[in-house]
């Protein structure tokens, strides 16, 4: 019974950690949708195939086009050709993805069905058009598999993003100024000779006054109120930064939204009653891409503008202590 109960126990110690470590293989299995992608995730400038499946379940053989479209735009075409009695069969174009947000679908077009000797003859299909498939591709500067939006260094220099930011430097360079020294080396230099700077100069009588009030504060006041206002100054300088990006994000959005006006005759030639809804639809997004864009540039300039966030910030929390003494007071 012992020896049983250390075989048990060895297994669950070693055998099932090994399996229970294992991480679901993405982008496998059954379709998860009538578009699918070679790989996923994927980012701007990446070489993709897009995927779709088609089935002929009738008992006409088919041949015809699928042509794949990009929010609404034609991105490449295939042709097909498809047996009856319930076959199937993916088709694909490659395409080079582009960051912004993208509506992905495919069509058929000029569908015949195939009878005796080859002859063919136009036939119209009950379901002709995939459901849409959305996403958001993002850039990935340093090729680390992890996008701008979510990578805290863009880079790869060592730097955050926010201090980055916060030093004037290129989020999206490793050498914003192209002088040869990364961007971590000449900020710890920078660092270096500030601080042998503030060792080595004369102190006048204000700053030597300040420097005897700085050394009687205690510290663990001073650790405080540091660190307070660094993690206020780090939210103000990130979110300043993500609504900078999310309104360039709005600004592609519009543009997308002016290109569907633009599409080209021969581009929507084998769309029937399409053209209509989609000119309706798209002229109802534009006025609430436009608010959001203008709220997004509001929030940005907010954040990014220190005078004005701590204005607000400062009146906020007066207005917060005045309405809690008040309270106090009353009891």
């Amino acid at each position: 019974m012992k020896s049983f109960f250390a075989i048990l126990l060895f297994f669950v110690a070693t055998v099932v950690p090994v399996y229970a470590v294992d991480t679901p293989l993405k982008n496998a299995g059954f379709a998860p949708s009538n578009i699918w992608y070679s790989r996923s995730p994927f980012f701007s400038g990446d070489s993709i195939r897009i995927y779709t499946i088609i089935f002929n379940g009738s008992s006409e053989d088919l041949i015809g086009v699928v042509e794949f479209l990009d929010n609404g735009i034609l991105i490449g075409k295939t042709d097909f050709s498809l047996a009856s009695g319930g076959r199937a069969r993916d088709v694909w174009v490659d395409w080079v993805a582009k960051d912004g947000k993208h509506t992905i679908t495919a069509r058929l077009s000029g569908v015949h069905a195939v009878g005796t000797g080859g002859k063919k003859r136009p036939i119209v299909l009950e379901n002709i058009e995939t459901a849409k498939n959305e996403l958001a591709i993002d850039f990935d500067t340093d090729r680390d598999g992890i996008g701008n939006t979510d990578d805290l260094d863009d880079d790869n220099d060592n730097v955050s993003d926010i201090d980055e930011i916060k030093n004037s430097t290129d989020p999206l360079k490793k050498d914003s100024d192209g002088n040869g020294v990364s961007d971590d080396k000449e900020l710890k230099l920078i660092e270096a000779r500030a601080q042998t700077a503030t060792g080595t100069k004369n102190l006048g009588v204000v700053e030597n006054a300040m420097s005897v009030v700085d050394s009687k504060i205690p510290e663990p006041i001073k650790e405080a109120v540091s660190s307070g206002s660094n993690i206020v100054e780090r939210f103000r300088i990130s979110e300043g930064y993500q609504f900078k990006l999310a309104k360039e994000e709005k600004s592609k959005e519009i543009d997308a939204l002016n290109e569907r006006n633009r599409i080209p005759t021969e581009a929507i030639s084998t769309q029937k009653e399409k053209p209509f809804t989609e000119t309706v639809r798209t002229e109802a997004e534009k006025p609430l891409a436009y608010v959001s864009y203008f709220v997004l540039a509001v929030l940005q300039y907010f954040f990014e503008y220190k005078v004005i966030f701590y204005v607000v910030v400062f009146y906020i929390l007066y207005r917060a202590l005045k309405w809690v003494t008040q309270k106090i007071r009353r009891r």
